[in-house]
């Protein structure tokens, strides 16, 4: 369930980042159109303030005309303030569109770097499901052995093994992983005879004691041990 929910998590953040892309487009474009007309602006700005020179210089040549070159050169005057108010516009429209952008590429940044970090996770849990059935196969394997007493260490080594990796989980989520269990001490140190049965010596423990009667081939533990297995799986 967690690793479906990460994948709708990821495809959603993709589309979330698709999105946020062509937003960023269309911030470009817009950017640019009033780059275009804050320059279309500025050359009419420009044109304005050639006429007006020319004016200033035509009515000192002539005075016959100066009341109605002075009309023009106000409405001149008043056309090119009227530009001018127009250009601070536009450019108070550029910084805010620029802000936009700005925040779009901030927020594009953070949606990649969420769907990188679930798409870890995912991942993740994907090499921990497969671990996990790599364990019970091989513990099933064992249970099936026709030579309890030479898979024993096989057997021992699973478990701990599955100790690990309970501890690796939990340290992982921030949970408890139960303690691994202790593993019984080594038949060469107990000096049984050569035909003899290597777990006829009192056990030390429960957990000895349970691996002496799998070895006894009794089906009653077998079965319990098949089922401890089993909810050690669902566990981890």
């Amino acid at each position: 369930v967690e690793l479906r929910t990460l994948e709708v998590t990821v495809k959603q953040l993709e589309r979330q980042k698709a999105e946020a892309g062509r937003r960023l487009a269309d911030l470009d474009e817009q950017i640019r159109q009033l780059e275009s007309a804050a320059l279309a602006q500025a050359k009419k700005a420009e044109e304005a303030q050639t006429r007006l020179n020319q004016l200033v210089e035509d009515t000192q040549k002539d005075a016959a005309h100066a009341e109605t070159d002075q009309q023009e050169i106000a409405q001149l005057k008043a056309e090119l303030a009227q530009l001018e108010v127009e250009r601070l516009t536009l450019s108070s429209q550029l910084t805010n569109e620029q802000k936009g952008m700005e925040a779009a590429v901030d927020k594009l940044t953070d949606i990649e770097r969420k769907r990188q970090r679930d798409e870890a996770q995912r991942v993740q849990l994907h090499d921990a499901i497969a671990q996990a059935e790599t364990v019970v196969n091989d513990l099933e394997t064992v249970l099936k052995s026709s030579d309890p007493s030479t898979s024993l260490s096989s057997k021992l080594n699973l478990l701990e093994d599955i100790s690990r990796k309970e501890l690796d989980l939990g340290s992982s989520t921030a949970g408890k992983a139960p303690p691994p269990r202790p593993a019984p001490p080594k038949s060469s140190a107990r000096q049984t005879p050569v035909n003899g049965d290597p777990f006829a010596n009192t056990c030390r423990d429960a957990n000895e004691c349970f691996w002496n009667q799998g070895h006894n081939h009794n089906t009653e533990q077998a079965r319990i041990f098949h089922a401890e297995l089993e909810f050690a799986f669902i566990i981890y």
